[in-house]
């Protein structure tokens, strides 16, 4: 699950987006529950990070 993550984060950037990738990472996030959140945003704090820029830039557009 990691390297997926991470994986899908860094396809945001390029043109080759496709509404697959955004449903996965859709899937990823509503798999936490209570208890794998905190370790979920630790291990992917960074990803996180750039997930959130790229919404931003989206609603900015």
């Amino acid at each position: 699950m990691e390297n997926n993550f991470d994986q899908l984060i860094a396809v945001l950037n390029t043109s080759s987006l496709s509404i697959d990738v955004l449903d996965e990472i859709k899937l990823f996030l509503e798999k936490q529950t209570d208890e794998t959140l905190p370790i979920f945003i630790s291990q992917f704090f960074q990803s996180l990070l750039i997930l959130e820029r790229w919404i931003w830039q989206l609603f900015s557009q």
